[in-house]
């Protein structure tokens, strides 16, 4: 069980890796060229003197921050943002006035000679955590603004939109994030249009490429350490994109038996450490882009909360090539993986 918790705080510190800014501070504007070879989001470096900064008083040092931003902005930025902050007026009325334009992302990411610009619009202050975002997510382009997807609850959370270029194909990545895992949501640029896409899984956590077993992994975030239900963990899937329906899909997992899985070289020996460390093989899943996991089971000599024996769930991931298995468990291997 040590080994969960240690494996909740890696998780949790990974999760909020990536930041949000406003209008007013640090942003993620970018060229574009350097979109092409990065992710969308990029630190200004922009800073106002120290010497300044004594020297004037907070009003002065907010615009001189804003004045500072501004210029690094395209008049077709600054007009993008702006159309953006009307329409999110038009749409919510009832706004209380602290609303900033966050971690804004502008280029032509598809290529077709249009500019786009993505971002949070919203009260930052009103995010679950600090350094993300707090609002609506936006994409506008041309004479059109309009939110992506409404979050849930009143402020949803977001990480800082990002750029993701796979096999020709040009998505938006948005991260709703929670208290202890989060959700991806996909769009995929088409002439300057973001065609919402689908997950078609269990993980739906940190959808990204994958360049070695899948075309994409993704994270599901579930409770089955235990036998009855509890203990948090993190399992890794694997998935590939349907460009004719839009649609991120698993690589579904088929059941078979030790025997078959005997049938690949270094198969026994993975098994024979798996029982010497005292677990029981239960379910053995092989994919179609090569991956194998073994589900374990070890009894705690204990009933659980339903009065049940109880038992740890744990698992082993192998990747399977040309006739051979090798073992690619990840460190934290607690919970039970499904087909």
């Amino acid at each position: 069980m040590k080994k969960a918790l240690q494996f909740v705080m890696l998780t949790l510190s990974l999760l909020f890796l990536s930041g949000c800014s406003d209008e007013n501070g640090a942003s993620g504007n970018i060229s574009e060229t350097e979109y092409q070879t990065a992710l969308a989001t990029t630190s200004d470096k922009s800073v106002v003197p120290k010497s300044a900064l004594s020297e004037t008083t907070a009003a002065e040092t907010e615009e001189t921050v804003t004045s500072l931003s501004a210029e690094k902005k395209s008049e077709e930025q600054q007009r993008l943002e702006q159309l953006i902050t009307e329409a999110a007026k038009i749409e919510a009325p009832a706004l209380k006035g602290n609303e900033t334009i966050q971690s804004p992302i502008f280029g032509d990411f598809d290529g077709d000679g249009i500019k786009e610009l993505i971002a949070v619009y919203g009260d930052q202050s009103e995010a679950l955590f600090e350094d993300k975002c707090g609002g609506e997510v936006w994409f506008a382009t041309g004479e059109k603004a309009e939110v992506l997807r409404h979050g849930l609850y009143n402020i949803p959370t977001w990480s800082a939109p990002e750029i993701i270029n796979s096999d020709g194909h040009i998505f938006l990545k948005n991260e709703m994030v929670f208290a202890s895992d989060s959700v991806s949501l996909y769009h995929e640029i088409i002439n300057s249009q973001p065609v919402r896409c689908e997950i078609d899984g269990y993980a739906t956590q940190g959808l990204r490429p994958d360049g070695e077993s899948g075309d994409f992994t993704a994270v599901h975030s579930t409770y089955d350490i235990t036998s009855d239900g509890t203990g948090h963990t993190w399992k890794t899937y694997w998935y590939y994109y349907s460009p004719e329906d839009k649609t991120f899909y698993p690589y579904t997992g088929t059941q078979i038996s030790e025997d078959e899985l005997l049938k690949y070289d270094g198969a026994a020996e993975i098994l024979e450490k798996a029982r010497s460390e005292g677990n029981t093989v239960s379910d053995i899943y092989r994919r179609d882009n090569g991956i194998i996991n073994i589900n374990l089971t070890y009894p705690l000599n204990e009933n659980d909360m339903n009065g049940d024996p109880a038992y740890l769930n744990s698992f082993y991931t192998l990747k399977a090539e040309g006739g051979a298995v090798s073992d690619i468990t990840p460190e934290y291997n607690d919970g039970y993986y499904l087909p």
